[in-house]
Formats: C-alpha cells, sequence, structure tokens
C-alpha cells in the first residue's frame, strides 16, 4: 500500500511546498474520487483502472475552483483561518455525498483488480497480492511521471521557482497565482486518482476521506513538507509498518465593550428564565454547549492564538477530567468539585508530561504530534478496563436534594436540569475568563505572544520557548478538564468515544477562528454564532424527510466557509470603534471636527 498512500499524500507535498498552506479537506478529494469511479462502473461499465481519467480531470477542475474562489481569499490570512476554511470544505464536500448518495457502504465487485481477488504471487517467499500489486505499480508510474513533470519540465521548473521566491519568480513573467490554481488542481487530480484505485480495496462512504487526512499529514511529516521524494519514502514505511503490525496487532471603545459586556451578561443571566417559565427546554441546553464550547475556545485560544502553536488533541484533557471526576464520584463518593479539580491536576500533569518531549518540534509537526497523542488516547480508552474500557462509566442521579445540594453534587435532573447546568457553565465561562484576563496582563501573557510572534527572538533575550509551551498547553489542559467534568456529569455518562470525539476540538477552534483569534471574548462570540446555528440547522434540516441526508451539515460547511472567505481574521478584526462612533455622532479618530 506504501505507493498508493505516497500517490494519497504528495498532494499535500505540492501545496505545503508551493504555498505553505494547510488543507484538512485533502481526503475529501479521495472520497470523490472513489464515489466518482463507483458512479462510472455503475453507471456504464468504466472500470476504476480506467476511470482514473476522467475522475482525476474532473477533480484538477474542481481543485482550480476551490482555489480561486475560497483558497486564494484565505491564502493571506493566518494558519488558523486557513484551518478553518477547509474544516469548512471537508464539512460541505463530505455532506454533500451524504445527501447524493446517503451514508451507505457501496462496494465494486466486477472490474478488473476485483476480479483477481485471491490472487497471488510468490517472490522469494513473500506472498504478494496481485491486486494490490498492480495498483501499487499503477501509482508508482503516476508517481513517477508527477517527478518528471516537475522536475524535468519548463511548467515544473515554474513551479519551482514560485516555491523558492514568489517575487523573484514575478520578474521573470511567472504569475504565481496561476501556480498556487495549478497546485490546488494536481493535488485534487491526484489523490482523486488514488481514490479511484483505493475504490477496488476499501468501502465507498462519504466518511472515508478524513484517516486519509490525517495518514497523509503523517506520511509529509516524516518525510519533510515540500519533499516529493522524501514523501515516497515516507509512504513506503508506513505501508511496511502498516503490513507488520497487522500481523501481531488487531486492528474598540471602552464605554461600547462596558456597555455590550453588561448588556451580554444581562442577557446571558436571563436568557433561561423565560424557557424555564415555558417548560420548554431545548434551548436551555442550547445555551449550555454555547457556553460550554466558549469556555473550551478560551482555553484553546491560550496555546493556538497566544502561543501559537497547532493543537488538534485537546479533547484527551477533556476526557481525562471527565473520566478522573467520574470515578472519584463512583468509586469513592468525592463531591464532583473536589473530582473537577483533581481532574484539572491530572490534566496539568498529564499534559506537561506528553508535551515537552514535543515542544522540540514546530509547526506542523508539533501539530501532527498532538494528533498522534490523540489517536493513541482512543485505543487507550477504548480497552482500559480500570476506566472500563468501551462500556464506560455511568454517573448515578440522586434525587431530592435542595438547591445547595444539588448545586454543591452537580446532579440536576427533572425540569431544573437544564437551567441548573446553564448557569453552573456561565459561572464557570465567567471565571475562566477572568483568570486567563489576568493570564493576558501578566508576564506569562507577554511570553507566550513573544514567542508566537518570534520564538528566536524571544530565546535571545533569555525566555525559555519550551517551558511557556508546556504552561500554555497546561493552561489548554486545564480548561478542558473542567469542561469534560462538568459534560460527564451533564450527560450523566463518560464514554470513549464521547469524551474523545473530535468535535470537542473542532468547533472550539472554529469558534475562536470565528470570532477572532488571539482575543480573549473571540471564542466567546463565535460559540454564540457557530453553536446555535449547527444545532438549527440539525433541528430543521437534519429531521423529517432530509433526516441522514447531511443537509444541515452542508449548509453548516457554507456558512463557515463564507465566514472565513469574508472575513479570515474574525469577526472582531471588523472596524466596531469606528462603527459606534458613527452610531454616537462622534468623529472618527483623528478627524477633524469644524468650526462655524
Amino acid at each position: 500500500m506504501g505507493f498508493l498512500y505516497a500517490l494519497v499524500a504528495v498532494g499535500l507535498t505540492i501545496i505545503w511546498g508551493l504555498m505553505e498552506m494547510i488543507n484538512f479537506a485533502h481526503g475529501e478529494f479521495l472520497m470523490l474520487g472513489m464515489f466518482g469511479a463507483w458512479w462510472l462502473s455503475v453507471t456504464f461499465g468504466l472500470d476504476p483502472l480506467v476511470a482514473i481519467v476522467p475522475v482525476g480531470l474532473a477533480m484538477y477542475a474542481l481543485g482550480v475552483l476551490i482555489y480561486r474562489q475560497l483558497m486564494r481569499r484565505v491564502q493571506q490570512g493566518d494558519p488558523f483561518t486557513q484551518i478553518f476554511a477547509t474544516i469548512g470544505l471537508l464539512f460541505l464536500l463530505q455532506n454533500s455525498a451524504v445527501a447524493v448518495f446517503t451514508s451507505d457502504y457501496r462496494y465494486l465487485s466486477n472490474t478488473v483488480l476485483t476480479r483477481l481477488s485471491g490472487a497471488n504471487l510468490h517472490v522469494l517467499g513473500v506472498s504478494v497480492g496481485v491486486p494490490l500489486l498492480i495498483g501499487a505499480l499503477l501509482a508508482l508510474v503516476l508517481f513517477l511521471a508527477l517527478y518528471l513533470l516537475i522536475d524535468r519540465t519548463e511548467f515544473g521548473l515554474a513551479l519551482q521557482a514560485t516555491a523558492e521566491d514568489r517575487e523573484a519568480a514575478m520578474l521573470v513573467g511567472i504569475r504565481p497565482q496561476k501556480m498556487f490554481a495549478v497546485a490546488w488542481g494536481l493535488g485534487a487530480a491526484l489523490v482523486a486518482v488514488a481514490g479511484a484505485i483505493l475504490a477496488n480495496f476499501f468501502a465507498v462512504f462519504p466518511q472515508v476521506g478524513f484517516p486519509f487526512t490525517v495518514l497523509a499529514y503523517a506520511i509529509v511529516a516524516l518525510g519533510g513538507f515540500g519533499s516529493i521524494l522524501g514523501t515516497l519514502l515516507a509512504a513506503l514505511l508506513v505501508g511496511v509498518v502498516q503490513s507488520v503490525t497487522s500481523v501481531y496487532l488487531e486492528p474598540a471603545f471602552k464605554d461600547a465593550f462596558v456597555f455590550a459586556l453588561a448588556a451580554g451578561l444581562v442577557l446571558g443571566l436571563a436568557y433561561p428564565i423565560p424557557l424555564q417559565w415555558s417548560g420548554y427546554t431545548y434551548f436551555q441546553t442550547v445555551g449550555f454547549l454555547v457556553l460550554l464550547n466558549a469556555m473550551l475556545g478560551a482555553g484553546w485560544n491560550v496555546i493556538g492564538g497566544w502561543a501559537g502553536q497547532f493543537d488538534f488533541g485537546p479533547q484527551v484533557f477533556f476526557a481525562v477530567g471527565a473520566y478522573t471526576a467520574a470515578i472519584l464520584f463512583v468509586h469513592l463518593g468525592w463531591s464532583p468539585w473536589l473530582g473537577m479539580l483533581a481532574g484539572v491536576l491530572a490534566a496539568m500533569g498529564i499534559c506537561a508530561l506528553v508535551t515537552y518531549p514535543l515542544t522540540r518540534l514546530r509547526g506542523h509537526y508539533f501539530a501532527i504530534s498532538t494528533v498522534a497523542i490523540w489517536m493513541i488516547a482512543q485505543p487507550i480508552g477504548a480497552t482500559w478496563e480500570f476506566i472500563n474500557g468501551s462500556r464506560g462509566l455511568f454517573i448515578p442521579v440522586e434525587t431530592g436534594q435542595g438547591v445547595l445540594a444539588t448545586t454543591a453534587s452537580l446532579q440536576f435532573a427533572g425540569r431544573t436540569k437544564a437551567l441548573g447546568y446553564y448557569y453552573v457553565a456561565f459561572g464557570l465561562l465567567a471565571l475562566t475568563l477572568w483568570l486567563l484576563r489576568l493570564v493576558e496582563r501578566s508576564k506569562l501573557g507577554f511570553y507566550f505572544r513573544a514567542i508566537r510572534d518570534d520564538q528566536e527572538g524571544a530565546e535571545g533575550i533569555g525566555i525559555d520557548s519550551r517551558l511557556y509551551k508546556v504552561i500554555a498547553r497546561s493552561i489548554t489542559a486545564a480548561v478542558f478538564a473542567t469542561g469534560g467534568v462538568l459534560y460527564g456529569f451533564w450527560a450523566l455518562a463518560v464514554f470513549p468515544e464521547q469524551v474523545l470525539d473530535l468535535n470537542w476540538s473542532t468547533l472550539p477552534i472554529m469558534a475562536t477562528v470565528v470570532g477572532g483569534i488571539g482575543r480573549l471574548w473571540g471564542p466567546v462570540l463565535g460559540a454564540v454564532i457557530l453553536i446555535p446555528i449547527s444545532q438549527i440547522m440539525s433541528t430543521t434540516l437534519g429531521t423529517g424527510p432530509l433526516a441522514g441526508r447531511g443537509i444541515d451539515l452542508i449548509v453548516y460547511g457554507v456558512i463557515i466557509v463564507l465566514i472565513a472567505a469574508l472575513r479570515p481574521t474574525g469577526i472582531l478584526s471588523l472596524p466596531w470603534g469606528r462603527w459606534s462612533r458613527r452610531l454616537a455622532g462622534r468623529p472618527a479618530s483623528g478627524q477633524l471636527v469644524g468650526h462655524g
């Protein structure tokens, strides 16, 4: 499979080497390639080995279109904006496939390679499947053709010149924007062709792409971002490792700001009361999820926005907090608040231990390592008997308590459950923002931002970058652990697939980017916008005759893409100060006021 993995990953290598752009929707082009091969085979009887031509051409055109209409707009933004845009693109492409094809698994059965299934070639005592060998050889031919195109042709030299020095390339008549569009087209076409070949060996379904995205990033990180030959060698290594292990292992204005803060506080406190009177508590639960994700986003903003480190695995600490408090409550009878404190300390300790060795890594390498920690945590959570493995932990409910006792035990039930957890989440968010405000204004906050802006310069004035990265991530871990405890007691159960879900990192990250990364209130504004939209979409477009078609997530993805394209730096970067001056009838800053 190594050669096929190389074909999957090389598109990422081209895009990163040329543009230094992150693409989390990479695997969705593979998914579209698989569906394209399946559809052409079922509809026209075209074998996937022949279908790679129309599939590749169609995906090249789609890649170019996506660059020109979306990625060109976010290219000049910070990396988090690129991540946000491509996550929205992931939602859009994946759920468009759900809407068209449903989530059913599909298989190819009457193709050249499937008819050869069971045929083996014995070389030096090693048995090699003939279908895999043919697929690997085809992938190798395509990979070598790409290498010759980039290394031996005038077009390839233009791509390399653009990657080396865009300004110098423009001076000799090369158009960088054209090269960037071609790079996106090539990346999409190559991974889609790989998908058309892989459709012979894997089930075809809308969610098939993301695991290949993670695998592709691991390969590119191992082989070196921008190195085509390095990608090939790394893919071969990954293929060999998979083959060997499969044998042994199972698979603003101050006044305006104060007014907005006061209005937000009053609105936040008063919001659930009329809902409680009406007896309709659904929107109280939506409010709880808004507050929870706002708190998590504020915590992620420390490592991501202030310290400038890509962290895609904070849900591990969400799980640590949830499990610690649940175990202490169920087995020892500890108060959830003491369990929350213990969970925070456990998460910070584990975070410091696993993060310090990773601080030698930078940029994408650090990001990939955080994904790896999350992937390692999943089988641990599912098999570790001490935490009850995949069976999870259930939290018993104690009813008939007074208001103070219920709050002390986090055992809200019945009609007061949504209201109680809403106000607890509100209080924890307020406490988190206050503490983070103190951090932001302290030396610690300045050290974080110095490392983000110029790590070498920060180290030159005596700041230990590795130590402060660990501290930043440990603060993030503490906030996520707190959120995990709150969610666990709200759900009355803690399961590995529940608390280690990818949404516990992607939603807070997206909220932070939408609101304004690096800004204290950015995650709050982003959560207020995104979480209700996602809930409304799921309850209106995700139910009834549209259930299971992914229409809600398509609309959600479109909204994310539009926000990323139209305001890459976040909503808080809008000129709120100038607008407030206009509303107040005051002149803009620096504007002279004439006197009669």
